[in-house]
């Protein structure tokens, strides 16, 4: 039974760099497969640390060894995360506790071998990560021109471990669905279509739309996901399932942004991609003078290389 006080596992590296090796980026490719993310994030106003959780499938063809301490670990199993602290780790069904040693360590969470399987695997965490301000991460900004606040992703080459857990190598591609809880005021943008965004609500109504979101997330209702945003209105943002990609391509982009769209004239030269420029509110007005030859030259490059790749 594990304490409910218990804070969760921290990383006692975190201020130091840690990198994955060629080695062992390559043994790794020998044994994982067939990677699927299923991510929920809370972004809250000011900068410091947001909540999440992920969800992460794949299939191992082989069990590996547990991690030595001072010892050759390039074979061992293990998730990249770089993060302020590991609230919960459910592998296959168990929940790993304090009871388990050398579970996060250099930036790894390490699988033991006895909570691994042959064939699809699951592993779950909930989790805190710190925003930050030198674009390797999540990236926070506030604007001094109106005090607005925006975040955004900032990934390559190896960078996606710094926001969530998960195997970041770019040859694991995989596909991730998401959803995103943020203040009612943001607009929010991911690497695939919004499918599903909720009325603004706080924390503490009872809405129908928002706990059918989260459940489709697994996120209960005392989750600091929505917990750590107190008494303010938020919204959640559903996205559909991506493609397979390479993490470092994923992308997270939030805050009071203004959008502009394309004219008629630019709209019918390309119809069938829709296109939107989304801009800090105070640059807005500069945008505006500039769209129309941001769009010209973004369609022209489309058409392009829609005719290389045919």
């Amino acid at each position: 039974m594990i304490d409910p006080n218990w804070p969760g596992f921290e990383d006692p590296s975190f201020n130091s760099n840690h990198y994955l090796s060629k080695i062992e980026a390559n043994s790794r490719s020998q044994y994982v497969s067939d990677v699927n993310y299923l991510l929920a994030l809370g972004f809250v106003k000011g900068g410091e640390t947001f909540h999440g959780k992920v969800t992460i499938d794949y299939n191992l063809s082989r069990k590996t060894g547990d991690y030595v301490v001072d010892g050759d670990n390039s074979e061992c199993l293990f998730i990249d995360y770089k993060g302020k602290v590991i609230k919960s780790l459910t592998i296959n069904g168990k929940t790993i506790g304090p009871d388990t040693p050398n579970v996060w360590k250099q930036h790894r969470i390490y699988i033991p071998n006895a909570n691994q399987k042959v064939g699809q695997n699951r592993c779950v965490v909930e989790f805190e990560t710190f925003f930050v301000t030198d674009c390797q991460g999540m990236q926070y900004f506030r604007d001094d021109a109106d005090g607005s606040e925006y975040i955004y992703s900032e990934l390559e080459p190896d960078y996606c471990h710094i926001i969530f857990p998960c195997f970041d190598q770019p040859d694991l591609k995989a596909t991730h669905k998401t959803c995103i809880v943020a203040p009612s005021d943001w607009e929010v943008i991911t690497n695939s279509e919004r499918i599903g965004v909720t009325a603004a609500a706080t924390v503490t109504d009872d809405t129908q739309d928002v706990k059918a979101a989260l459940k489709r997330f697994e996120i209960p209702s005392d989750s600091p996901i929505l917990s750590s945003f107190s008494g303010d209105a938020i919204k959640v943002h559903e996205f559909e399932r991506t493609k397979k990609i390479s993490t470092y391509l994923f992308a997270f982009v939030a805050g009071p942004f203004d959008y502009l769209e394309p004219s008629a004239e630019r709209s019918a030269e390309l119809p069938n991609v829709p296109m939107r420029l989304y801009c800090r509110k105070s640059l807005t007005k500069y945008a505006e003078k500039m769209k129309d030859d941001w769009f010209r030259v973004t369609k022209a490059s489309i058409r392009y290389y829609e005719k290389m790749f045919d």
